[in-house]
């Protein structure tokens, strides 16, 4: 049978007319047409019965909610995020041209898009050829029959093809040139809609890889720059509206968060990458996307599925240099002997090349496929010796800059650790630091010591340590100001301040930095010297004023000499800075308390509630309340603040003197004994209960 000439419902079947081999015209329901039209051409024409035959969707949430894309299904009833600026863009200009070819990297959820603009022409009337999950087309007589057929029978018809980087569907380029001698009348009811990954579409292009040998020709003709489409990032509205929509599923972090603030957070950590935006909301869909793409891309199928260490080498260079947001150029894969594996068999979402510049998706991804494949036991040590070598040519090669070399060995000395990419005896093995150390020159070596060993020993609390490897450093660097800095920092978390002192005045000799002018502050604030912190502080705004930090802490050290209408003045400054700054709302609080303004300090520690539910705050609310002798309002407050912080006992004497007050002497006593049990040598407390006692008559 040829290709339907006419296609019809008929009481909600879809049945076509064709001519069988002897001429005669006969009708068949569409569903066996559809069969052996598919079988034959690689495409499907959608009908309604497909949609409802497939209408129970949640298996395809479920898979959606672990990382997977949504089905045509889900996607034809509403389940996934719609882009509706994308998709009317894409629709409009398709209208317009006819024919468009929808561009976009890996992860800007492409595929979604062309299902979602599909759908919208589906219910305007169109009969759809769409190669669903088919990966080649054939007989390209067949299909051009069957899309004249459609047309002259008075249909619109639209042709949607996914991943045309597949060179298995470049005939649709020969049918979309064949198709353009028809008459305006027929052309204008065909439209073509298209869709490539980048960077692997102009890759295919340029080693001109299609099985049509003329592809390259007709798609330089037909699909110029007019005839393109270049699917753009979320905004921060679409950002918004995603995590509205999906609001359920947020990940645990993010449930406590406004929509706004996390939506702030995403795009400054995604920069509005679609499918990184969707992994930030969900989080652990991640996990089963970088698993799927190390069993297709790094395990090498003609060795029993072990991993193929040209690849997992060139994903260890790869991930180092992204994670340290350093540039990873063509040049050092191919020094590394690693350039034509990366072309020829990673060109997707594990490694992809802009310009001169290898990367990934997004860090994130580097460091979920890093620890996924440590976490391969049967694998681990080839894993383990590829890092090394990896490392070990890092660390030789002369066209990698000192400090870079550095930051990379900083990156998995600290970072690795931090995000628990591996565990603390694998990190041992992969980074020898004797072997790096011997490697360097002066000059690098003094930054191993200082970024590396000082800073990593410095943030997991060891300040001991982290002191003997910033005095290495700075033997071999006396002009290291960071060092004495980040020195300065560590004596001060062991109570040194004055020793502190000493190193932030050696490291402003060399730069008169505002942080450490801060720093140096701090340290003679903790001391009580609190004019001469106020005077650093005034150093260090002069040199960076819109440190909010800066201006709470001065507002601290005048509230500390009684000057508290001084220090409001200087929270307000930095609140006006950063108006999300929980501390200086407290701060600022406690200051209107000293002066007896209670209903202003409620009014301050109310909005830095709203940001951050700290249980001090609400103590110091429940204070202000206790002066206002709002008693009741005061014990809920101290109740919230007791679930953060059970062991506060002044909040536990002011919740038994509010009780007392309101003369509820047993409740009060019980409370008074729980404090005693916090802390058996509270005065206060034992005179508290003294008192109930007292007015009990006992």
């Amino acid at each position: 049978m040829t290709a339907p000439i006419e296609i019809k419902e008929n009481q909600g079947d879809v049945i076509g007319v064709g001519i069988d081999g002897n001429g005669n015209i006969i009708w068949k329901n569409v569903s066996i047409v559809i069969n052996e039209f598919s079988q034959d051409c690689g495409l499907t024409l959608l009908s309604k019965n497909h949609f409802k035959e497939n209408n129970d969707i949640s298996e395809s949430v479920e898979k959606w909610k672990k990382g997977f894309p949504f089905s045509l299904e889900s996607i034809y009833q509403k389940q996934e995020f719609r882009r509706e600026r994308v998709v009317t863009e894409i629709t409009t200009k398709l209208d317009e041209k006819k024919r468009l070819l929808v561009l976009g990297k890996s992860g800007t959820s492409k595929t979604t898009l062309l299902m979602e603009v599909l759908c919208d022409y589906f219910d305007n009337g169109y009969m759809i050829l769409y190669n669903i999950g088919r990966d080649s087309l054939r007989n390209t007589d067949a299909i051009i029959t069957k899309i004249k057929g459609l047309a002259y029978s008075d249909n619109k018809v639209l042709i949607v093809i996914d991943d045309v980087q597949n060179a298995k569907l470049s005939l649709i380029f020969s049918i979309i040139d064949a198709l353009q001698p028809l008459n305006k009348n027929i052309k204008d009811k065909i439209h073509f809609l298209l869709a490539a990954r980048q960077p692997e579409f102009n890759w295919i292009i340029e080693k001109n890889l299609w099985s049509d040998t003329n592809a390259v020709q007709i798609i330089e003709q037909l699909f110029d720059e007019n005839y393109k489409y270049s699917i753009p990032y979320f905004a921060l509205d679409e950002i918004k509206e995603f995590i509205l929509k999906y609001k359920d599923f947020l990940y645990l972090t993010r449930k406590d968060k406004t929509i706004d603030d996390n939506a702030n957070d995403i795009l400054k950590d995604t920069s509005g990458y679609p499918i990184m935006v969707r992994f930030s909301v969900l989080h652990d869909g991640l996990k089963v996307h970088v698993k799927e793409m190390y069993r297709e891309y790094l395990l090498d199928k003609n060795n029993n599925n072990n991993p193929n260490i040209d690849k997992i080498k060139i994903i260890i260079l790869n991930s180092l240099f992204d994670i340290s947001t350093i540039s990873l150029k063509t040049e050092l894969l191919e020094e590394f002997g690693l350039l034509n594996i990366a072309k020829n068999e990673l060109m997707n979402t594990i490694i992809n090349k802009s310009g001169d510049i290898w990367k990934t998706i997004h860090p994130k991804w580097d460091m979920e496929l890093l620890r996924y494949i440590f976490s391969l036991e049967s694998s681990l040590d080839d894993i383990i010796n590829s890092f090394k070598d990896i490392l070990r040519n890092i660390i030789s090669n002369q066209k990698v800059i000192g400090f870079d070399k550095i930051h990379i060995v900083f990156t998995i000395h600290y970072i690795f650790i931090k995000e628990q990419i591996t565990k603390p005896d694998i990190n041992e093995k992969i980074i020898n630091l004797d072997e790096i150390e011997n490697k360097l020159d002066d000059k690098s070596r003094a930054l191993f010591y200082g970024n590396v060993i000082g800073f990593s020993n410095f943030d997991a609390g060891k300040d001991e340590e982290a002191i003997a490897a910033f005095d290495k450093a700075l033997a071999i660097n006396p002009k290291y100001d960071a060092a004495y800095f980040t020195k300065g920092l560590a004596l001060s978390k062991l109570g040194k301040d004055e020793e502190a002192i000493i190193e932030y005045d050696k490291g402003l000799e060399i730069n008169p930095n505002g942080n450490a002018l801060f720093l140096k502050g701090f340290s003679l604030y903790n001391l009580g010297r609190y004019e001469e912190a106020i005077a650093e502080f005034d150093k260090g705004m002069k040199i960076n004023p819109n440190d909010a930090n800066v201006y709470n802490n001065k507002g601290l050290a005048l509230s500390k000499l009684g000057k508290d209408k001084e220090a409001i003045v200087e929270y307000d400054k930095a609140l006006e800075i950063n108006p999300k700054d929980a501390v200086a709302y407290y701060n600022k609080g406690n200051s209107l308390y000293h002066n007896g303004r209670y209903e202003e300090a409620i009014a301050e520690y109310d909005k830095g509630l709203k940001i951050n539910p700290n249980g001090n705050a609400l103590f110091l609310k429940g204070f202000s309340l206790y002066n206002l002798g709002r008693y009741e309002e005061a014990i809920a407050e101290y109740d919230k603040g007791l679930k953060i912080n059970p062991n506060d006992v002044n909040a536990c004497n002011y919740k038994g003197l509010s009780l007392y007050n309101l003369g509820r002497y047993e409740e009060a006593i019980n409370v008074f004994d729980n404090t005693i049990e916090i802390n058996p040598k509270d005065a206060d407390a034992y005179f508290n209960k003294g008192n109930s006692l007292s007015r009990l008559g006992r």
